[in-house]
């Protein structure tokens, strides 16, 4: 009885963190969007005028297409490896609970 509770506890500690690790990327890139974001070198913005300046800025404010915000999932998970991590615990601990209870739940107690 024991035996088939551990192994129901493992397992479901592995799907709970496979989809820990996996959900906060696939939310961003279902979800979310990516601007552009242009290299600015010291004096380049400087030697614009306004109108140019203003711009330059609208063209990068635009959102990218699908495939270039897919290829800056990585950076993104760096740049915020903190809220990754946070997000992941806390998904983690709702996916085990739910389904450790939902596995356990359908054990019988036999004397």
């Amino acid at each position: 009885m024991h035996s088939q509770k551990r192994k129901i506890l493992k397992k479901s500690a592995l799907v709970a963190l496979t989809i820990a690790i996996l959900f906060p990327a696939l939310w961003f890139i279902i979800l979310g969007h990516t601007n552009r974001s242009p290299i600015v070198e010291k004096g380049f913005v400087e030697s614009m005028s306004t109108h140019d300046r203003e711009n330059w800025f609208q063209d990068s404010m635009r959102t990218v297409g699908f495939f270039e915000h897919l290829k800056s999932t990585p950076r993104f998970i760096v740049e915020n490896w903190w809220g990754y991590i946070q997000t992941s615990f806390g998904v983690f601990v709702v996916v085990f609970v739910l389904n450790a209870a939902f596995l356990l739940g359908g054990i019988r107690n036999e004397p």
